[in-house]
């Protein structure tokens, strides 16, 4: 299970922060480092907020070239590897700033955030752990290791650790929509309804909770419920493939066939290859006599996540009916 999706690769900030945390890592060693050196730095810093990746790369390799126990250079050249999709070198150079300034905490965090999403998830939350002791109030790093135990499914460490974030943070938006879906994955639809509720309180707007509260009023049975909430998220994000695939449940069971497949299809066309919408698919597929169809999709459901639940179940009905 990858993290959530909002939290970012490259290393998990906005641009401006990471130039911000440069600028103050070479505060903190001006007099160590050569005006030749700096300038390069800087360089790769507007590289780096131009969003100019690989010339950033160049640039801060060059200054690492000139000073090889630079920090500065080595975190900038970590963001950079983290936005071109670079993780393993990423986390190398994270490595090396914390090995040259072992309090670094925005390395740690930055480190973990990576190791999230290389699916690293122990690792991920030992940096994090390492965050919070350099600064037991800091709430983000809270809901990062919350998020690194979300990924690896402990929910129930997961929930108390976005808890604490929401403790230090009462409006934290990220950190309740995590322990919404923390809750869901725990079955407990309730807690995360509220959660959810909280969100759209805070933003009217926020596409996500509105889908994941209307996900849950399905679970719940609470169509009736469900169906505005899903149909808010697709005005909101035309693009949320999620919603799509919520609504085309909603579809297959109030016996809405036709229409639950148009919505899979329209959740796979942003999505292509995604499980969970082609499970939904098959067995929209499966009630209108479509078998072979719904075979194609729960052989790729298997082939993707081989121990999905319930496909191979679902894949032995098909071709039954289907008489293969």
């Amino acid at each position: 299970m990858k993290m959530p999706g909002s939290i970012d690769v490259g290393g998990g900030k906005p641009v401006r922060f990471v130039v911000l945390t440069l600028a103050f890592l070479i505060l903190a060693t001006l007099s160590c480092i050569a005006d030749p050196v700096r300038q390069k730095i800087e360089e790769g810093n507007r590289l780096l907020d131009a969003g100019r990746l690989d010339d950033a790369v160049r640039v801060y390799s060059e200054a690492i070239e000139l000073d090889p126990d630079n920090p500065a250079a080595y975190f900038g050249r970590a963001v950079a590897y983290g936005g071109k999709q670079e993780l393993e070198l990423s986390v190398a150079d994270y490595t090396k700033v914390i090995e040259l300034v072992p309090d670094a905490k925005e390395a740690y965090e930055s480190r973990g955030i990576i190791y999230g999403h290389l699916e690293d998830y122990e690792s991920a939350s030992a940096d994090f752990s390492k965050v919070i002791e350099l600064d037991p109030i800091d709430a983000s790093a809270y809901r990062y290791r919350g998020a690194s135990y979300l990924g690896a499914e402990e929910y129930d460490l997961a929930v108390a650790d976005f808890t604490r974030a929401v403790e230090i943070e009462p409006n934290f938006e990220a950190a309740l929509m995590d322990r919404g879906l923390a809750y869901s994955h725990k079955g407990d639809l309730e807690r995360a309804n509220q959660d959810y509720s909280k969100v759209i309180e805070l933003d009217p707007e926020n596409a996500d909770a509105h889908n994941g509260r209307g996900f849950n009023n399905l679970k719940l049975g609470e169509l009736e419920e469900a169906l505005p909430d899903i149909n808010r998220a697709l005005e909101l994000d035309h693009e949320n493939a999620p919603a799509w695939d919520s609504r085309a449940v909603y579809y297959y069971m109030i016996g809405e066939y036709e229409l639950a497949i148009a919505d899979s299809n329209r959740a796979l066309e942003i999505l292509p290859d995604f499980a969970e919408h082609l499970f939904n698919r098959a067995k929209s597929y499966i009630a209108i006599g479509e078998y072979d169809l719904a075979v194609a999709d729960l052989e790729k459901v298997l082939e993707l996540e081989p121990e999905y639940e319930g496909a191979q179940e679902l894949l032995d009905e098909a071709r039954s009916k289907s008489g293969e």
